[in-house]
């Protein structure tokens, strides 16, 4: 088996449990972490997401029971049976709601955790084996089979293999697979962080009820296609216990705050003429308080209190099907993708997170029973092609549900530079 390291490019959640993965593989699997931000909070990262059903497993397969316990004590606050509602924004009437099926057991809990705490759990124990400030912007086959990894800096690594978990945008899989390039799922979000703090509650006044589980706020305003808006409160009920079992991560975990994402097809009116990819947080706050400004105040005081620094705007982008067999090629080299850069889906399918750490696990198990090899790379990719492609599918059918979106076959390329 070689002894060169395997070279993971990013350190998103899918990296990490990837990372942590190989470590306790037996024997452990060498690797390294390169990462282009300076630091794990580096950049602002505004938003929530639920790890679900398969990706909780995946976490707590790989991760010790004390590491994993730490993980579930930093996620929000869970209550089994919570409400889901919908109401109309501008006057507060209940509207028909949904009907959410109880979990099969708590092992299942979902975990709707912090993106960024998250990652900080994660990189627990992988700390000697991650650099920072080096970005990953291409490759070269080697003529032994292993893989020369090159850095925005000019500088070079060889590894064994090279693992790209650098998002959507992934400059290795534009070399890897070029006709996998992103499609615009037409669909412009808003995601925010409001704390919940004394100015809030006096603020918000009775309508307390819309901090319990997952509120869907209907705007009646007539649109092409409807607006898309939700919030839910993000209460880290287990900070003792987390402080307890790490004080370094019990400090970094949050104020209890409201996570809220807005959503709207790209061909509205509302949004014609603003470049999406260059707003910046202030753009964001100021374009959600527009789009809201006829809503009751007690329900805009959401956007209105929000922490002007944690609005982050994205455009949603999705990985065309089907998805392809890379590894088909005559001379197919040793890099493959995990997470958004193998299967990019919009956020309205809630799968993201958890098809990526799924992905941590498939691949991490293919290494370790086919060694570093083609052959534990397809046997990840067939696998993963399955499963992702299915994750798109609803997540694009989500996407329809919510905001009207088109159909994959409508979508065209997302146009975007580096």
């Amino acid at each position: 088996m070689s002894s060169l390291p395997i070279i993971i490019s990013g350190t998103g959640p899918a990296a990490l449990l990837f990372a942590h993965k190989l470590l306790r593989a037996t024997p452990p699997l060498p690797f390294h972490l390169y990462e282009r931000d300076l630091s794990l909070v580096h950049r602002t990262q505004g938003y929530r997401f639920t790890v679900a059903g398969k990706g909780v497993r995946a976490c707590r397969e790989v991760l010790s029971p004390k590491h994993f316990e730490l993980l579930r004590d930093t996620a929000s606050q869970n209550d089994v049976g919570f409400s889901v509602k919908r109401l109309n924004a501008q006057t507060g009437q209940a509207l028909p709601g949904f009907n959410i099926p109880p979990n099969r057991s708590a092992e299942e809990e979902p975990l709707p955790i912090d993106r960024t705490l998250m990652r900080q759990v994660l990189f627990k124990g992988l700390e000697e084996y991650a650099t920072f400030g080096k970005e990953v912007v291409g490759y070269e086959a080697a003529d032994d089979s292993s893989v020369v990894v090159k850095f925005a800096d000019g500088s070079t690594v060889r590894g064994a293999l090279l693992v790209a978990a650098d998002g959507a945008f992934s400059r290795v899989r534009a070399q890897l697979v070029p006709a996998a390039h992103p499609l615009d799922a037409d669909m412009r979000m808003i995601f925010g962080k409001t704390p919940l703090s004394p100015a809030f509650y006096a603020a918000l006044g009775e309508n307390t009820e819309i901090l319990e589980g997952v509120t869907f706020p209907s705007d009646p305003s007539p649109r092409q296609s409807p607006m898309f808006f939700m919030l839910q409160a993000m209460r880290f009920a287990r900070r003792d216990a987390a402080t307890a079992a790490d004080p370094a991560i019990g400090a970094v975990i949050p104020l209890d705050y409201i996570y809220w994402a807005l959503a709207l097809r790209s061909d509205e009116p509302d949004v014609q003429g603003i470049d999406w990819l260059a707003m910046d947080a202030s753009g964001a706050g100021d374009f959600a308080e527009k789009l809201t400004k006829a809503w009751l105040p007690s329900l805009r005081v959401v956007i209105t209190h929000r922490d002007p620094v944690q609005t982050t705007p994205l455009l949603s982008a999705a990985t065309p099907l089907p998805l392809i067999d890379w590894r088909a090629s005559e001379g197919a080299p040793m890099v493959t993708l995990i997470g958004d850069a193998a299967h990019a889906m919009p956020p309205t399918g809630g799968l993201g997170v958890t098809t990526a750490l799924r992905d941590a696990v498939a691949l991490g198990t293919a290494l370790a029973e086919h060694g570093v090899s083609p052959q534990a790379l397809s046997a990840y990719e067939a696998q993963m092609r399955e499963y992702a492609a299915e994750a798109i599918e609803k997540s694009v059918q989500g996407g329809k549900k919510f905001v009207n979106m088109r159909g994959m076959e409508e979508m065209k390329p997302i146009q975007i530079g580096h």
